[in-house]
This record gives C-alpha cells, structure tokens and sequence, in this order.
C-alpha cells in the first residue's frame, strides 16, 4: 500500500471547527501519471474528494460537527497504471484512522534554548493544576500561571545538546517541542584566593541564572588536595550564589576547578602562604 496517514491522531481544538485530513501518496513507477491520481476520504459515509496540495500530498478541510469531538475515516485513491499489458486501473483503501479533538493542548515555548536554571514558558490551552513539564523525561520545577501558560525551570543536563520537552499529567502525555542548553557560567568572588596556612577564607560562588527546584550540585577538585579542605557545595533551588569557607591547610600553589552539569569549567588560582612560602 502506498497511502501513508499524515493526519494527527489527536489536533487542538481551534474556533473555525475545520481540521485538514491529510495523506502521502507516492506510486514508484514510470507508467503512474500523478495527474491522473484521484484520492479521497471517507467521513460519515460520504467519499469526499480531496485537494493535491503538493506532489504526492493530499488534504480535506473537514469541518467537524459542532457536538463531535472525534470521527472515524479512511482513504481511497484511484490512479492507473501502464503495464505491459495494457492500462491497468488499481484502488487502494487504508485502515480505517480515528482523529480526536483536544482542548487540552501545548503550542511550544517562548525560547528555543536556555542555561539550566532559566525559567521557560511553555503556550498553549486548558493547562490545568497537576500538570507537569518534563525535559528528557525529567520532571522539572513547574509552575501553571493561567489556562495558557506554564512556566518551568530548565533541570542540570549536560550541555551543548537539543532535549525533548513534554507536558504530562495522570491522564495523558503531549508534546511540546525541544529546547537547546546552553552551558551556563560559574563566577567566583574573588576569582583567585590567598589563603594563611591553618586558616580559611570565604568563597562566594555564583551561577548565571537560579539553580532548578532539585538544586545544583558544585563538583569542586584541586591538584593540591593536600594542602586544602573544601567542603560540599550545594546550590538549592531558586538561588544562585552560596558563600563557601575555603581552608589552607599546608603552604603550596595551586588551582581549584569548579564544574556542574550543563556548566562551564571555572579555574580558581589558589595560593597557601606560611613563613616558607610567602604571597609572592
């Protein structure tokens, strides 16, 4: 069979009432005139011709019954075929398709790419409480503003890549579009530390935008893990900074790095001065 459905199963209600039906044809033979092909699609019993919209694309504009909210249907398509023995006339009929209406639906989102953190909202219709937005299957800090808008914040995920963006609640899951992260930027205040040997001083690190509701995670390492002690470092959800004690704990020269998923790598110049070894 050579009819291929490219109607939606589901489409949003919109206020015309008029949904397009729509089906791919394509007959891979030098002895098919495209011309000559007829289609059509059956709704309520009636066989209703359809337009050539491109080559080998065909709709109908159905206009939906005001007290309908799904219909069955299905394609015929008559075309001829020159064999070697003659013309040879062939009907083809497709499965029967259901199309549904929905007023509960998603139009995409304000942004097509963002750092984690970055608040997004997504447009659409009949967005309701319980309504959640998932990044690559991660549910996200979601927050449903009207009817036609939700906002949520972009979760920490590797950057520098395209992720699939989904509306969900307990009855269905419908989809939205895809978004780009970006990798965001890790700052640090000061951005180099001289520290007294036996002694700590504050380091203030800061994200480009808010940390997600799960929080951020600071992967902080040094080549000099001896000569300093750094605690945990955990952005929580909805801030941006935290303000850390960084400790010497023996003199030496070194470099704190600072990493996070979907983050930039930030490089701390870190000096522990003592009686041996001096800022200079």
């Amino acid at each position: 069979m050579h009819i291929k459905n490219a109607t939606p199963d589901v489409l949003p209600v919109n206020a015309s009432g008029v949904y397009p039906l729509t089906l791919d044809f394509f007959v891979l033979s030098s002895g098919v005139n495209e011309r000559n092909i007829v289609a059509h699609v059956c709704v309520d019993g009636r066989m209703l011709p359809m337009k050539r919209v491109s080559q080998g694309h065909y709709s109908y504009e159905y206009r939906m019954p005001s007290d309908c909210t799904s219909i069955p249907y299905f394609f015929e398509v008559n075309y001829s075929r020159q064999t070697d023995n003659g013309l040879q006339h062939v009907r083809e009929k497709s499965p029967t398709y259901h199309l549904s209406l929905s007023d509960h639906y998603a139009l995409g989102l304000d942004t097509k790419r963002g750092t984690p953190g970055t608040v997004v909202t997504v447009i659409g219709r009949g967005f309701r409480e319980g309504d959640m937005i998932y990044v690559d299957d991660q549910v996200t800090e979601t927050k449903v503003i009207s009817p036609t808008a939700i906002r949520f914040r972009l979760p920490s995920l590797p950057a520098d890549r395209y992720y699939s963006v989904e509306l969900a609640n307990a009855q269905e899951t419908l989809p939205v579009g895809t978004i780009f992260i970006d990798r965001g930027i890790i700052k640090t205040s000061p951005r180099a530390l001289e520290i007294p040997k036996g002694k700590s001083v504050e380091l203030v690190i800061n994200l480009s935008s808010p940390a997600p509701g799960e929080g951020i995670e600071i992967d902080v390492t040094t080549d000099i893990p001896n000569a300093i002690v750094v605690p945990d470092v955990i952005i929580h959800g909805g801030k941006n900074s935290i303000t850390i004690a960084v400790e010497g704990a023996e003199s030496a020269r070194g470099t704190l790095f600072l990493r996070a998923d979907g983050f930039l790598e930030t490089a701390v110049p870190v000096v522990i001065y003592g009686a041996e070894l001096g800022k200079k």
